[in-house]
């Protein structure tokens, strides 16, 4: 592109898209932003098209990339857009309920056309979720998952000889809150009281909103929380103590921990903050399932 100076009008800049004058006020010039968007969003489409069903990739990577030459979108942008395709992607999966082997591939399939790194897709924890519902999957078609060891000896629990440990949470710790009064459990999501079935999810779109503490509940500290397949474990600097899966008569999901309530006389309803309250909740269901 080339320009003349006009008489009656001053250089304002370059723009930042194409690297021409600019003549007026911003940082673009408007048919190069209306460019680079409508680049944009054809790209997104395309990224929403191949990162569900990993199919296709070489056609629709040279789309993409042919947009990419034509729209004035840099190199950290298309990274961006493409990070997003696999957070996207995970997260329908896994709204509709458990990930499938398909689902899981796919995505796999994608990000290694694009070279995206693990440590790329879990920015927003894409792929933490993505293992989680691995062996969330596992767990619902009977097959107890071997992914977690504790090689380093940091968890100080005396596990029992016939049961196994499938996840532990420590870091960071666990927040341990004790309801104090008799009043029900209060949730920040839609529908607390809700029967899980072996196989069912309460699906992610439900972990979207916080548990309101209210001065009902004390917390009692924080501390180390361990899932096996028969307990689950706590240690803390006041408390320690471990829950048989056939003791708990209900559980409430939060969208970031879980509150549960024993058949114990005068049991206080207990709440542990973990920070995924969709993991900890479909987690500790789908195992006490295996006990009835």
């Amino acid at each position: 592109m080339f320009f003349k100076k006009s008489d009656n009008k001053k250089l304002k800049g370059i723009c930042s898209l194409c690297g021409e004058p600019l003549f007026s006020r911003g940082k673009y010039h408007e048919e190069c932003l209306k460019k680079r968007d409508a680049g944009r969003a054809e790209i997104i489409e395309l990224i929403k098209k191949s990162a569900n069903t990993g199919r296709d990739l070489d056609v629709i990577g040279s789309q993409i990339y042919s947009i990419v030459a034509e729209s004035y979108i840099k190199a950290i942008d298309l990274r961006n857009l493409l990070i997003w395709g696999v957070d996207e992607a995970v997260y329908n999966a896994l709204d509709d309920g458990i990930i499938t082997e398909e689902e899981e591939q796919a995505v796999a399939r994608f990000m290694k056309y694009f070279d995206i790194s693990w440590v790329e897709a879990n920015e927003k924890g894409s792929y933490w979720k993505l293992a989680k519902a691995a062996i969330l999957r596992d767990i619902t078609d009977g097959n107890v998952p071997d992914v977690f060891h504790d090689e380093e000896g940091l968890l100080p629990f005396n596990f029992q000889k016939n049961e196994k440990l499938i996840w532990a949470f420590y870091n960071p710790l666990v927040d341990y809150y004790q309801r104090r009064s008799s009043t029900e459990y209060v949730g920040g999501h839609q529908g607390v009281s809700i029967k899980v079935m072996k196989g069912v999810y309460y699906r992610i779109g439900g972990f979207r909103g916080h548990p309101v503490i209210t001065a009902n509940l004390i917390n009692v500290g924080k501390g180390i929380m361990a899932v096996t397949t028969k307990h689950i474990y706590f240690a803390g600097k006041i408390e320690s103590f471990r829950i048989r899966f056939e003791k708990i008569v209900s559980f409430v999901p939060y969208d970031d921990g879980i509150g549960i309530q024993t058949d114990k006389a005068r049991a206080k309803p207990q709440i542990f903050v973990t920070g995924d309250g969709w993991f900890t909740y479909n987690l500790v269901t789908n195992l006490a399932q295996l006990h009835l």
